[in-house]
């Protein structure tokens, strides 16, 4: 009786541990996903941060447009990686346990996503939505200010994909299932889109269920990270191309 009593109690006090480990580990995520969500909608997405870091000394010499696109680039990179970094640290993980992994996994997907998404996104960069919102730097001064504003642009799209598709995803995996995870995971990213045309703001919530998918599938964000960008780039580069800016343009 008394072996079992303590049994008992050993299982009781694994099972109360593993219950404070699991609040612990419940509200970091929750906490960070909440921080870099307010963060994109009251500093990033309302321009303020933007403007600010676009008023730093280094900006000086640069166009108010350009300089503005810049500080909003590398604000909304701090954000999605810098946070969602702390608490990975601060819980003893490594990024890689989120998802932040590059494998050869999805190799047909690489070659046949140009294919798809290039005549869509040519499709859709002939409507005046699109047209006046892509690119967010809409009248880039040379094919320098192009380059710099897309590598800044795409190098979020990566950070974004490591928030949602890596960060949180995984950590919403450890508490349910997959689906539910999928659909937690959209919800967010869907909102962030308001602010977008309106056919985008609804696929962006397809897409991501999609992208979620593949990220569970083939355990990587390297796919969704090269579908993002060669979706976001390929809008912006129609979207000046139908503009007509690449025949007045010099460097």
């Amino acid at each position: 009786m008394l072996y079992s009593y303590d049994v008992q109690m050993s299982h009781k006090s694994l099972d109360t541990t593993k219950s404070i480990r699991d609040s612990y580990y419940l509200f970091f995520i929750i906490t960070t996903c909440s921080v870099v969500l307010l963060l994109q909608n009251y500093l990033s997405a309302s321009g303020i941060a933007g403007n600010f870091i676009s008023g730093l000394p280094f900006f000086i010499n640069f166009n108010t447009s350009f300089a503005y696109v810049l500080g909003w680039g590398i604000f909304t990179i701090f954000i999605y990686t810098f946070i969602p970094l702390v608490t990975i640290y601060a819980l003893k993980e490594t990024p890689k346990q989120y998802g932040f992994s590059f494998n050869k996994n999805g190799k047909l997907i690489y070659l046949i996503a140009p294919i798809l998404i290039l005549p869509i996104t040519f499709i859709f960069s002939k409507s005046q939505d699109f047209q006046n919102t892509y690119p967010f730097l809409s009248n880039p001064n040379s094919f320098i200010e192009l380059i710099c504003w897309e590598a800044i642009y795409l190098v979020q799209f990566a950070a974004l994909e490591f928030f949602f598709r890596g960060f949180m995803l995984h950590a919403i995996l450890r508490l349910t299932n997959v689906w539910v995870a999928i659909l937690l995971t959209s919800t967010p990213y869907m909102l962030i889109h308001l602010v977008k045309p309106t056919p985008e703001t609804i696929a962006s919530f397809f897409g991501s269920i999609l992208l979620c998918w593949i990220a569970i599938k083939f355990k990587t964000i390297a796919i969704g990270i090269y579908l993002h960008i060669l979706l976001a780039a390929s809008m912006d580069l129609f979207a000046l191309f139908n503009k007509g800016w690449f025949s007045k343009i010099y460097i």
